[in-house]
């Protein structure tokens, strides 16, 4: 989207963690997260590295005997980065929902289950400020999940990025955007809003 935009890291899954992958992982002092993977710093590149059983999404969606790989893009939550690129295959692999997302610039969500929504809104925040047009499923969701995950914006930010980027009062303006762009939608209440907004300027 921005070629000076600096990359964060890079996302490896592999087929399996065997005992090379692990000796690898011990020498550049690899760290487990949360998730199941491990985060790796080669000579300051951040490689994040997953056996591909062990994904979020791939655990909770509780395939067996598919081509994982071939389904991977497909639990993406952006269908921006529905993609991969194979290197045994030396090939990529993408939805068409990646191409419409470079053909008609709206970014839109892709497999909406998540356990970080908080870091969901913030990456939406990001495509946002670069002209990226947001679809109505999206702006719906940043509406709904807003007032129960803002509280948690700084430390998401932290955890991912190693710094705040946004203030919480830059992500309300933009929440209140959203909302305002969608506010005669039909789909959603009144009164959800009234709600949301109480949660809102409570837990923020």
């Amino acid at each position: 989207l921005n070629k000076k935009t600096k990359h964060r890291d890079i996302d490896i899954v592999i087929d399996t963690l065997s005992s090379e992958s692990i000796l690898l992982i011990k020498k550049y002092d690899g760290k487990k997260n949360n998730f199941g993977g491990y985060k790796i710093n080669i000579d300051g590149i951040i490689i994040d590295l997953w056996a591909i059983e062990d994904t979020w999404a791939i655990k909770k969606m509780n395939y067996i005997n598919f081509d994982l790989f071939s389904i991977l893009p497909s639990t993406s939550f952006f269908n921006s980065t529905a993609i991969i690129y194979s290197l045994r295959e030396q090939q990529l692999t993408f939805k068409n929902k990646f191409l419409q997302f470079i053909d008609d610039n709206i970014l839109d969500i892709l497999f909406e289950d998540n356990p970080l929504p908080e870091l969901c809104i913030v990456k939406s925040y990001q495509y946002y400020c670069q002209k990226i047009n947001l679809s109505d499923k999206l702006k719906k969701y940043i509406i709904r999940m807003f007032p129960h995950v803002c509280h948690r914006f700084d430390n998401v930010q932290k955890r991912h990025y190693g710094e705040i980027i946004y203030t919480i009062e830059e992500l309300k303006c933009y929440y209140e955007k959203i909302k305002a762009e969608i506010v005669n939608d039909k789909n959603i209440p009144t009164m959800k809003f009234q709600a949301e907004q109480f949660l809102l300027f409570n837990y923020c």
